[in-house]
């Protein structure tokens, strides 16, 4: 008895083992399609999905999910559906009788009946004139087209759009961009009958189902469809991500960034597996990225699109008007404390604007991502800022009292670039104040009459009325500014008609009957 005992507590422990294993696996591998659907874009915001259970099958199961507060919802579920007589395929041809696997966008519907009332997409009501296209050897491939003549003498293959099961239909943008001769044609979302066991590589669903999803489906939602095999569904949103569905780009070796789209002209270096946001993507070759103050351009070849990021290493901060010059080729580091890890790198002589800096380091914003880049390996360039129109010089920050003017069109040197909104500059030897918001930023501009170390004597005068600094006493005088009447100036030397002063670091002269010396 305790022999048989002692073996029923030896099978029962396994048997538990066995069953906490399993489920335990289980549980670990599993993740639910909402949380598979959170690789795609972020501005995909609808998406139907039609799965089957094999890759020959051509039953699926049709489900409709949308976001909701930034997350995804399934709306609709278990429709039932059919595929390509011949399954699925990732690799489509004209005729074979299959329905492309992978995720597409549905931009736009038809039907040869009416509308159906709450459709957003785009519909084109079709008649005995609607055709697509599938002959492969004609300029209309894979295009609806209207055409009153014989179709038979202008195409050699072609779908009449008044097929019964084409009542309402949303196009599935399968080999729409570029459209590929021979990949396949005439692929939509529309309706089938109980009669109707496969397609000839559509996905139909009935009638009532079909224009539930197209009510839903909104164009700036971007709504798309996902067609796959169950079991493969997470690859296959994960394999449309790597390349079209994500926000960012991760390089696949490190790859150049170019000035022009020619490549002949180097500006700096992405590194290897480090990710970036996508903040231009107009080009069919071409990334255009923002490196400091220029553009420059990647090739997509050597990327792969990604759907996330660490949030904490994107910049968020406003870079200042200071900037540095690189004096030697300059590596991008994500961190300057530990292990520094390097992202990237900056071609020896590129400009650069500065977000902060510490003893040591430069922080910058590179292609969006925080960056360090080491000090001694730069050189400061000198800031300058021209107003935009004619702005005052305020005594304060609170812009209450005002001290001089500053004239369109004019540069002056930034003294002190350590706030926000304005420019801190100087009048003499009193501190004042310029809005940043009616300024341009300039860097290593020719300035005339630069101050260039000349001191103020101890005499000063008070203006007796506004006095207009000049930048010269003999040609054609140009007027560069305005000193307030009732301001203090410490002078640097005088004529008998002219004080010389020192204007925002430029030398100028002001009219000395309009002054009294105090």
């Amino acid at each position: 008895m305790y022999i048989i005992m002692k073996k029923a507590i030896i099978f029962l422990s396994l048997f538990a083992m066995t069953v906490l294993l399993f489920f335990s696996n289980e549980t670990t591998a599993v993740s639910t399609v909402e949380q598979q659907l959170n690789q795609l874009n972020n501005d995909i915001q609808q998406v139907v999905i039609a799965t089957t259970d094999k890759t020959s099958s051509r039953s699926a199961t049709i489900s409709y999910y949308h976001k909701k507060n930034g997350k995804w919802v399934r709306v609709y579920s278990r429709m039932s559906g059919v595929v390509g007589k011949n399954g699925l395929t990732s690799n489509k041809k004209e005729g074979d009788g299959k329905t492309p696997k992978g995720v597409y966008s549905l931009t736009s519907s038809f039907g040869f009946e009416t509308k159906p009332a709450g459709v957003k997409l785009p519909y084109t009501k079709t008649n005995q004139y609607s055709y697509w296209i599938d002959d492969a050897s004609s300029s209309d491939y894979n295009k609806m087209v209207t055409y009153k003549g014989d179709p038979n003498k202008k195409w050699k293959s072609f779908e009449r759009l008044t097929h019964h099961l084409y009542s309402h239909a949303v196009v599935i943008d399968y080999n729409t961009n570029p459209i590929v001769k021979g990949k396949g044609s005439a692929i939509f979302l529309h309706t089938r009958t109980s009669a109707t066991k496969y397609t000839l590589g559509c996905v139909a669903i009935y009638k009532d189902s079909l224009v539930k999803i197209m009510k839903q489906l909104d164009p700036k939602l971007n709504p798309h469809i996902i067609i796959s095999e169950e079991s493969n569904l997470n690859k296959t949103i994960a394999d449309f991500a790597s390349t079209n569905g994500g926000d960012y780009f991760t390089p696949t070796t490190n790859i150049p960034i170019f000035k022009h789209m020619t490549g002949n002209k180097k500006v700096g270096t992405l590194y290897k597996g480090e990710v970036f946001p996508i903040i231009e993507d107009e080009f069919i070759n071409w990334y255009k990225v923002k490196i400091g103050s220029i553009y420059g351009y990647i090739k997509k070849e050597n990327t792969k699109r990604v759907a996330s990021i660490d949030k904490s290493k994107l910049n968020s901060s406003k870079e200042q008007s200071k900037s540095f010059t690189a004096t030697t080729d300059l590596f991008v580091k994500a961190n300057t404390t530990g292990k520094q890890i390097t992202i990237g790198m900056i071609e020896k002589g590129m400009s650069y604007p500065i977000v902060q800096e510490s003893d040591h380091w430069y922080r910058i914003n590179f292609l969006g991502r925080i960056g360090y880049v080491w000090k001694p390996n730069t050189t400061l360039n000198k800031g300058y800022f021209a107003p935009t129109k004619n702005v005052v010089v305020y005594k304060h920050m609170t812009g209450n009292a005002t001290i001089g003017t500053l004239y369109k069109g004019e540069a002056y040197p930034i003294n002190e670039d350590k706030f926000i909104n304005w420019y801190e500059v100087k009048v003499g030897d009193q501190l004042g104040y310029v809005k940043k918001q009616d300024t341009r930023f300039l860097i290593n501009q020719s300035i005339p009459s630069l101050n260039n170390g000349q001191k103020n004597s101890s005499i000063k005068v008070k203006a007796i009325s506004d006095l207009y600094v000049k930048d010269s006493i003999t040609g054609k005088q140009i007027t560069f500014g305005k000193v307030h009447k009732g301001q203090i100036l410490p002078i640097i030397s005088e004529t008998d008609f002219w004080y010389q002063i020192d204007f925002l670091g430029r030398i100028g002269y002001v009219w000395k009957p309009n002054t009294a010396e105090i």
